[in-house]
């Protein structure tokens, strides 16, 4: 086995960066998500994680600040 990962908040960017990707979802799931992330308290739009999972998912990990600001906007 080879040495242990740092999972911190870059690790969790790629890892639903590569989710999107791969996964794909549709905007059923998209909205599932939305509603999800009302459960926990964020106040984003379906819009705010399409445009994530669609354009800022294939941006490194360093622009994440982008993406929390756009989410943030777009929740007004």
């Amino acid at each position: 086995m080879g040495e242990r990962m740092n999972w911190d908040h870059h690790a969790d960017h790629d890892l639903l960066t590569a989710m999107m990707q791969e996964l794909q979802p549709t905007q059923d799931q998209l909205r599932g998500v939305m509603v999800r992330m009302h459960a926990f308290g964020y106040n984003c739009t379906v819009k705010a994680i399409t445009y994530f999972a669609t354009t800022v998912s294939s941006f490194p990990a360093s622009l994440s600040s982008h993406t929390t600001n756009f989410l943030r906007d777009q929740s007004r």
